[in-house]
């Protein structure tokens, strides 16, 4: 017979040892956020990312004790964690939109007068950088008619029986030149008597100075020494009212003229010579009163390319050919062909005899008209955005291209209509240098008394 079991006793869930209230704030959480703050800090970058870090967990609650007054910031915001932490970012480095002033740039530069370029450090870097886009523009204008860069008129004089039949028979010893002297030099330093850049106020206003200039020029006893050719008094100007276009007439009947090409080989051998008073001695024009010399800095001038071996000049290539007074004037024909003879032969005053027309006249009419706006659009390049744009040159780094919707005198502005981001920069940025260049990709010089201000819009990661 079996025993009946005796029933078990119910079981009863064990009891959990009783845990002691997690209190909020203790002072261990104190004590290693302040070892964190005590942490040597090498880098601004390092910096600021540390401090979003301390920011992030302050909010989040989790690193202990929050201090009174950050608390109260806090709510004072949405609860929301990322509109929080999304603005806290913004306020410490990372502004959607940054003004660049030009005066407050860290870096004067060689030309004393005028500038092309400069650079702003910020006190606080940009973090997690993703794109950039040029948002507005402005500056001023009192800038000369002509382009400082273009003020030489070249050409050729032959004697009546030895005119080149083709263009690779013109020689640098038959090139001559006149030129004006460039906006920023003092007359009063060089002479009033000589012809300046300066802004002219109709075609018979220039006619006049480019008249000045064919008949002195300051350095004119100095030309010789260096194989270049000025000859005073060679070639006049005139204004045809009719066909609104300037005409040049040789004076010396036992020599046939030619307005050189702006893209002439020989042009662009030379042109850098005279441009202005270089830092040779034989170029050299100083005022015994107070020693004022011209030339240590080049007429092209923001970047200081100073001349050290006429042999070797020491310009970037493509700096000198890209503009003559000549193609300001009207005067149009390039002059780059070696192989274009009929062209060639029908542009000599008088004409040759292989020309389609046999013409007498010393009479050379410019075959275009004159230009007298010093630049059509400003291009700004930015030392940050290398890979992320290019110009038709294949020069990258361009930030934007500001049309110069504005005369002499005024103020240039840009808005843009459209966005258009530029994504392949650096994610860090503690400075900005920003460069201007005009529409021949020669520098645009702005003088001093001209602030520019450019406003560039960020986003980040």
């Amino acid at each position: 017979m079996q025993q009946e079991q005796e029933p078990q006793p119910e079981q009863q869930p064990e009891q959990q040892p009783e845990q002691p209230e997690a209190t909020e704030q203790t002072q261990d959480a104190v004590d290693q956020m302040q070892d964190r703050a005590d942490q040597p800090t090498k880098d601004v970058g390092t910096f600021w990312n540390k401090l979003d870090v301390v920011f992030d967990k302050l909010i989040k609650g989790e690193d202990g004790p929050v201090n009174p007054n950050v608390q109260e910031v806090i709510d004072q915001l949405p609860s929301e964690d990322s509109f929080v932490q999304k603005n806290l970012k913004s306020i410490i480095y990372q502004p959607d939109k940054v003004s660049l002033n030009s005066c407050d740039s860290v870096e004067v530069g060689p030309n004393p007068f005028s500038y092309s370029s400069f650079r702003i450090k910020f006190k606080k870097p940009l973090l997690n950088v993703k794109s950039v886009e040029l948002i507005r523009a402005s500056f001023p204008t009192p800038l000369p008619t002509i382009s400082d860069q273009e003020c030489v008129f070249w050409y050729y004089r032959y004697p009546n029986a030895s005119v080149p039949t083709t263009p690779a028979g013109l020689s640098t010893d038959n090139l001559y030149f006149i030129r004006l002297q460039n906006s920023w030099i003092p007359p009063e330093l060089v002479g009033t008597q000589y012809a300046y850049n300066r802004t002219f106020t109709s075609y018979d206003d220039l006619v006049n100075e480019l008249n000045i200039a064919a008949t002195d020029d300051p350095l004119s006893a100095d030309f010789s020494a260096y194989d270049l050719n000025y000859l005073a008094n060679d070639i006049t100007f005139s204004y045809d009212v009719r066909m609104n276009k300037i005409v040049m007439t040789g004076n010396n009947s036992a020599f046939t003229y030619l307005s050189a090409g702006y893209e002439d080989p020989n042009v662009s051998d030379q042109f850098l010579y005279v441009l202005i008073n270089s830092t040779t001695d034989a170029y050299s024009f100083e005022t015994s009163a107070n020693g004022y010399r011209l030339g240590t800095i080049l007429g092209n001038g923001q970047n200081g390319y100073n001349i050290t071996d006429l042999a070797n000049p020491s310009l970037p290539q493509g700096v000198w050919t890209r503009g003559t007074l000549n193609s300001r004037l009207g005067f149009t024909w390039t002059g780059e062909s070696t192989t274009d003879s009929f062209t060639f032969q029908n542009l000599w005053r008088p004409s040759q005899s292989g020309s389609s027309v046999i013409e007498s006249t010393r009479d050379f009419y410019a075959q275009s008209y004159t230009c007298l706006v010093n630049t059509a659009c400003v291009y700004v390049y930015c030392d940050f955005v290398q890979g992320s744009s290019q110009d038709s040159q294949g020069n990258g780094g361009l930030l934007g291209v500001v049309p110069l919707n504005a005369s002499n005198n005024s103020v240039g502005y840009y808005d843009k209509v459209m966005s258009n981001d530029l994504l392949k920069i650096p994610s860090q940025l503690q400075e900005i240098t920003i460069l201007l260049k005009d529409e021949r990709l020669q520098d645009f010089l702005l003088p001093r008394s001209a602030i520019a201000n450019l406003e560039l819009g960020f986003t980040y990661y």
